[in-house]
């Protein structure tokens, strides 16, 4: 058995040997080995000399082996040694543990008595905590509850306050050193308003009618004392103010505005107390709108201040009003009066507000008194005036020297421009009177002479005047500038003596020889239209111009009967191209509304209530009486008129008759055989129109050559006439082209009849100009008679 250990233990050794020397651990021998390490690194000892022995001893022992007898001894020795070593360090370990466990123990007692003993404090603080919220809370409501208190004996005090002082006021009232410019008057004149409305809101309580009756009582001799200090002042400055001016004799007084002396006196003496009457008022004047009392005294201050001024200025405006009267020129007049009004009015302006920061309706009303004066002495003046030219110089310098934008945007000067603004109307108004009877008498009234008349002769004169001044060199002399339109007057033209060209001039194109009622209603419209308000103008634009058109028309009628056909219609063409192209610059409306009523259908109503008696008492709706009421009404009728149509409807049927009349002139027999054979040819069967005595070769070739001389003869008369009041080549042509059209159109109408009612004998015989010729023929008409002028 013995044995058998042994050959295990040396087969051990051996492995032992050819391991290395190094045998194998367990898992649990290396957590221990490791265990060993840590502790040994945690506690590192010396080691005692017991075990150094014993090490020596085994090494030396191990050195000293022969055996494996003596190993395996040695091997037991040093299992034991180790076993021990083992059991020493857990002994130690295991005391140290029962070390500390006496020690975690003893901590643990301790912190149950520390987390006892917390407990009571915790205990303790809540307690203390609950008594210390009871207190405060406790000082808390003493504190609110002396403040309550504290509140209602202030209040009390300051209610008892409105109380106690009404006797306080009316003693420092009564004082006769208080004054309304002590320190003390506004806070007091303040207080005894607080005082009012308390009582009045408080009208309950027991005493407060009476103490309200009181404090008003207070408030009426304060306010007294304002209106006298005020009063007293104004009087005692205007007073100064008028002893200066008697130094004076009657007619410097009577023109103190004009001088500077007197301008002293009626502004920089009354100004001296404005300091401190506008600091006393200036105690009023921020409550007038909550404080009827303040209102009413304020107003009494102005009062006083308006009385004073009226009887200071009214003397000296009223006479310097008269001096600008007496001027005889209404336009210096109007300047100077404007000026001294408005100076006036800016004056009086800077005064008043160096006393008072509101304005009130009765400074209004006192500046209009003053305005008033002039305004009534220049009406009286303005009522006389009968020159337009005057009324429209007027009316200019109110508008632009007068009602600037600067004088309109200033709200001082609002009396002023109100004063203008009405000026303007009545100056207007007599403008459009005068208008009206200016184109009653001098437009559509007009008596022409026999010179106005003189047509075409003046023409002709002024024409060969210009040709033997163009024939004369000289530098410079009487010009026409050209008129694209031949519409454009010129009032002074030059001939510069260049070699003369058909450009568009013409004697009748000269301002001078226009028609007088013409100039006159051009000039009219002028004036009027930078004068007169729109609706205004617009009225008489319309009157102006039909009663021109009327003029116009009466002188091409007694033209027409003293002269010829075509220099009466020429004659009016002419003028209404030039009254056409002179209206058309206004930038008006010409339109205007007129509203009539229609009475027509009345007498249809009542014939049916006279027709139908049994109807009239019907209790129907065919009841006679209730259509006549219902229908019997007059009907509103609109009716737009628009003066530039009635001048182009004018010229239009004018143009026309000029037209036909020029080509009946040319070709009125052949245009009547026309017209009786195109009747003929419809009414016969027949068809020979040859066969007819009117309608005969010779007569109608007598009819073509009395048409060939009027071509050759007359028209060329009738271009030089248009060239003569026209002067305008395309004007001309538009004129000229109808005719020529209507020529060519009876021509070929000659043709087509030639062609189906006559034989070829008869058409030579006839001789009519081929349509081809004849438009060459009529178209060089208008260039020989330029080149014969020129």
């Amino acid at each position: 058995m013995e044995s058998d250990q042994d050959d295990t233990v040396l087969l051990k050794l051996m492995e032992w040997e050819k391991n290395g020397g190094l045998a194998s651990l367990s898992t649990l021998q290396i957590e221990a080995i490791s265990d060993l390490t840590e502790l040994a690194s945690e506690h590192p000892e010396e080691p005692s000399k017991e075990s150094k022995s014993k090490e020596t001893d085994a090494s030396v022992g191990v050195d000293s082996l022969q055996t494996a007898s003596q190993l395996a001894s040695l091997w037991k020795v040093i299992e034991e040694d180790i076993l021990n070593e083992a059991e020493s360090e857990f002994q130690l370990a295991e005391t140290e543990i029962e070390h500390w466990e006496k020690e975690i123990s003893t901590v643990a007692f301790l912190m149950t008595s520390v987390l006892s003993q917390l407990d009571n404090l915790e205990l303790q603080y809540d307690s203390i905590n609950e008594k210390t919220d009871t207190l405060r809370s406790t000082c808390m409501e003493m504190i609110k509850k002396k403040e309550k208190i504290t509140s209602i004996i202030d209040e009390i005090d300051r209610n008892m306050k409105f109380f106690t002082d009404v006797e306080r006021i009316f003693t420092q009232l009564n004082n006769v050193g208080f004054s309304v410019l002590n320190d003390a008057f506004p806070g007091m004149l303040s207080r005894i308003q607080e005082c009012i409305v308390y009582m009045t809101e408080h009208n309950d309580y027991l005493e407060a009618p009476n103490y309200l009756a009181r404090y008003n009582q207070c408030q009426s001799i304060a306010l007294n004392q304002v209106r006298k200090y005020v009063r007293t002042s104004l009087e005692s400055s205007t007073a100064q103010a008028l002893n200066y001016l008697s130094r004076f004799d009657a007619e410097e007084v009577t023109r103190a505005t004009s001088s500077s002396n007197a301008y002293a006196a009626l502004y920089g003496k009354v100004r001296g107390p404005a300091a401190k009457i506008k600091k006393v008022v200036g105690y009023i004047e921020p409550s007038i709108s909550s404080v009827a009392a303040h209102e009413l005294a304020l107003a009494d201050c102005q009062e006083s201040y308006i009385n004073q001024r009226k009887a200071l200025t009214k003397p000296s405006i009223a006479g310097s009003v008269q001096d600008i009267l007496s001027m005889k020129d209404t336009c210096a007049l109007l300047r100077a009066g404007c000026a001294l009004m408005m100076r006036v009015v800016q004056d009086e302006y800077d005064l008043y507000f160096a006393f008072f920061t509101l304005k009130c309706s009765e400074f209004e009303n006192f500046l209009e008194d003053l305005l008033l004066a002039f305004y009534d002495g220049l009406r009286s003046r303005l009522i006389k005036v009968v020159h337009m030219e005057t009324l429209a110089e007027l009316c200019s310098i109110l508008r632009s020297e007068m009602l600037t934008d600067y004088v309109v945007s200033s709200e001082n000067l609002g009396a002023f421009v109100r004063m203008t603004v009405q000026l303007l109307a009545d100056i207007q108004e007599r403008l459009v009177y005068r208008a009206h009877i200016y184109v009653q008498e001098d437009i559509l009234g007009y008596k022409p002479s026999h010179g106005d008349l003189a047509y075409p002769d003046k023409l002709v004169m002024i024409e060969s005047i210009a040709e033997s001044l163009q024939s004369v060199p000289a530098t410079g002399g009487l010009r026409r500038s050209d008129s694209q339109l031949s519409m454009i007057s010129v009032t002074s033209s030059v001939y510069d003596g260049a070699p003369k060209s058909r450009s568009g001039t013409s004697p009748a194109d000269l301002h001078g020889m226009w028609y007088p009622p013409l100039r006159r209603a051009l000039l009219c419209l002028s004036k009027l239209s930078r004068c007169a308000d729109r609706n205004a103008f617009q009225g008489l634009s319309q009157e102006i111009l039909q009663a021109v058109c009327s003029s116009i028309d009466s002188a091409a009628a007694r033209i027409k009967s003293e002269k010829s056909q075509i220099d009466g219609m020429l004659f009016q063409i002419k003028h209404l191209l030039i009254l056409r192209e002179q209206i058309a610059p206004f930038q008006v409306d010409f339109t205007v509304k007129e509203i009539n009523l229609d009475f027509s259908h009345i007498k249809d109503t009542a014939m049916n209530v006279l027709q139908k008696p049994s109807r009239m008492f019907s209790f129907s709706t065919n009841n006679v009486l209730l259509e006549f009421l219902l229908d019997g009404a007059p009907h509103v009728k609109e009716q737009l008129k628009d003066s530039r149509r009635l001048v182009e409807r004018q010229l239009k049927a004018n143009c026309e008759l000029f037209i036909n009349y020029s080509t009946f002139q040319i070709v009125g027999p052949l245009s009547d055989f026309l017209s009786k054979a195109d009747i003929y040819l419809e009414e016969s069967k027949e068809k020979n129109l040859s066969s007819q005595n009117w309608a005969k070769a010779e007569v109608l070739a007598d009819i073509v050559a009395e048409c060939q001389r009027n071509i050759g003869v007359k028209l060329p008369s009738i271009q030089r006439s248009m060239q003569l009041y026209i002067s305008n080549k395309e004007t001309e042509f538009i004129l000229y082209k109808p005719i020529k059209n209507q020529i060519m159109a009876n021509y070929l109408h000659l043709e087509q009849i030639l062609k189906t009612s006559f034989s070829e004998e008869d058409a030579k015989i006839i001789n009519v100009t081929p349509l081809d010729q004849l438009n060459v023929l009529l178209s060089t008409i208008p260039n020989r008679t330029h080149r014969n002028r020129t």
